[in-house]
């Protein structure tokens, strides 16, 4: 979350702004650890999301979250 809000910064945007994110696991079993992360970076703002396991992530990372911003 915190390479997303850098990335929000550096294009004068916020995370108010999501409004869907879309978060792959490369092992379904994280998903506690990355919703409990996922709730506290955000706050009280709760964008939709899903969630799903895929293989093959890029540079083998455990997670990466797609995010949908309004202007």
């Amino acid at each position: 979350m915190k390479n997303i809000f850098r990335g929000l910064k550096k294009y004068s945007t916020s995370p108010e702004k999501i409004v869907k994110c879309t978060i792959f696991l490369a092992s379904m079993n994280e998903w506690g650890a990355i919703n409990l992360a996922y709730i506290e970076a955000l706050g009280s703002h709760r964008p939709a999301r899903s969630a799903l396991g895929a293989s093959g992530l890029t540079l083998n990372s455990k997670v990466q979250i797609k995010c949908i911003l309004i202007r």
